[in-house]
């Protein structure tokens, strides 16, 4: 909730930015959040780096429960198309012995044509495992959207997604768009605004 932050100067298309999440209480289970991030942009290449570590708060908080995450993200300007990537790798820790892990990554593709933008893309969320067992079954989403800028601050919007949770996907809290093993569709439309 108390946040510290600083963001470098851009050094030839560098920058680098350091959070601290300041802990709210002085229980000996509570820890700061720190995260690191660093960007380039050279022309028509973005990439990023980044580096989270915080307390998960999802299990019963042991002096030594902590999260990290580590992501690496890219993106390509070609003319009329936009291509993009990112990859997240987590580790959960919960101090009594339950060392969890995952890897997800995304891949985005765009074509601008005037006022249109046709967007794709898919993403993956691989099987969390913990100490050799899986924990929590992969899951993947892909979407196709339709953006029609009204100006530059102003666009509608449609898209479809679906994704596809696998038999042994979580179900309960604030993890799950769908029972295990099912797959879960949804069409939306909007208009949005930047002010």
């Amino acid at each position: 909730r108390n946040a510290i932050a600083y963001t470098s100067p851009n050094i030839s298309g560098f920058t680098g930015e350091v959070q601290v999440g300041l802990k709210e209480t002085a229980a000996a289970n509570t820890k700061n959040t720190l995260v690191l991030a660093g960007n380039y942009v050279g022309g028509p290449l973005h990439l990023g780096a980044t580096y989270v570590a915080a307390p998960t708060g999802a299990f019963a908080p042991p002096a030594n429960d902590k999260a990290t995450e580590y992501g690496l993200r890219a993106l390509y300007e070609m003319g009329p198309f936009t291509v993009g990537a990112y990859y997240v790798n987590n580790k959960f820790e919960d101090g009594l012995g339950n060392n969890l892990k995952r890897n997800a990554y995304r891949l985005s593709g765009m074509y601008t044509m005037g006022a249109s933008e046709f967007h794709v893309n898919f993403g993956a969320a691989g099987a969390m495992k913990g100490n050799g067992a899986t924990v929590v079954d992969k899951a993947n989403q892909f979407t196709l959207g339709y953006n029609y800028n009204l100006s530059k601050r102003t666009k509608v919007y449609g898209f479809y997604t679906q994704v596809n949770n696998k038999g042994d996907a979580v179900t309960g809290g604030d993890y799950y768009v769908s029972t295990p093993g099912t797959k879960f569709s949804s069409f939306a439309a909007g208009v949005r605004h930047n002010f």
